[in-house]
């Protein structure tokens, strides 16, 4: 059975400050990476057996 994972607001996203991939919630498989002080949303997802990740942009740019 999946996790359930909570979904996070704009305001808690904009504080996270550590280094290192955060589910968000809401959606299946959209991550805020955190790298060097720069954030970026990925929608990480299988095509076939293949895990693959796409970048939707920068944070805070792209909104929630």
């Amino acid at each position: 059975m999946p996790k359930i994972i909570r979904e996070l607001s704009a305001l808690e996203v904009g504080r996270l400050k550590a280094e290192g991939s955060y589910a968000v919630g809401g959606v299946q498989g959209l991550y805020l990476q955190i790298v060097g002080g720069s954030r970026a949303w990925v929608l990480r997802y299988l095509m076939g057996q293949n895990r693959r990740r796409m970048g939707l942009g920068s944070f805070p740019g792209v909104t929630l």
